[in-house]
């Protein structure tokens, strides 16, 4: 923040949470986003916007917990309600609000599963998603297709081809959320949260390490 020309103060704080650390809620940016909005608010009027505070978060997560996370759960935790993001401009990225249709209670169990011990993995994903994007001819997945991706499949290692898969299907699946949300389809919605878990468990590799076992 302070890189970007905003002011920076010094302050105490207490805080509490009963969220699990490790434990795949965005607890890390969560707290990420709480320091970014104390400096906000006591050093800078609150003239810092959402995106910067969210990208600060990501700074800090890559530079000093050495985790390379994407922009993801700093965005969702910034921004109230349902969000969709597109991040073809990583330095812009278009943010759509919806509200919460579905009358459901979220209960959070702690099943003592941790991401500690997973930064190798994580870091692998966007590497073996860029190298894959290079053998198809391009510079992100998203300037290719899923035919094309199965068209070269024997051009790449089984790791790439998963995760290149998880990333079409996750992108099909988020279109489908979103127009389960605005048709109010319970079923339809849940479903494709279902799915993605199953995606992220088996291709993506990103849940929990008994799963890459």
């Amino acid at each position: 923040l302070k890189e970007q020309g905003y002011k920076i103060c010094g302050f105490d704080a207490i805080t509490f949470s009963t969220i699990p650390a490790g434990s795949g809620l965005s607890s890390s940016a969560a707290f990420e986003t709480l320091i970014g909005n104390i400096i906000n608010y006591y050093a800078n009027n609150n003239v810092i916007d959402k995106v910067t505070i969210a990208k600060a978060g990501q700074f800090a997560e890559n530079k000093y917990f050495n985790k390379a996370c994407g922009l993801l759960d700093q965005i969702s935790v910034a921004y109230p309600a349902i969000k969709y993001i597109d991040f073809k401009n990583i330095e812009n990225p278009e943010i759509k609000m919806d509200k919460f249709p579905f009358d459901l209670k979220v209960i959070l169990v702690n099943t003592k599963g941790s991401h500690a011990g997973l930064d190798k993995e994580y870091s692998s994903i966007p590497e073996l998603m860029y190298s894959a994007a290079k053998k198809l001819g391009v510079n992100y997945l998203r300037e290719t297709t899923l035919q094309h991706l199965y068209e070269l499949k024997n051009s790449l290692a089984g790791d790439e081809f998963d995760k290149s898969l998880h990333f079409f299907n996750e992108n099909l699946r988020v279109e489908k959320t979103l127009e389960a949300i605005k048709n109010k389809d319970l079923n339809e919605f849940l479903n494709n949260v279902n799915e993605s878990c199953t995606s992220s468990a088996t291709l993506l590799k990103n849940t929990m390490l008994d799963c890459l076992e």
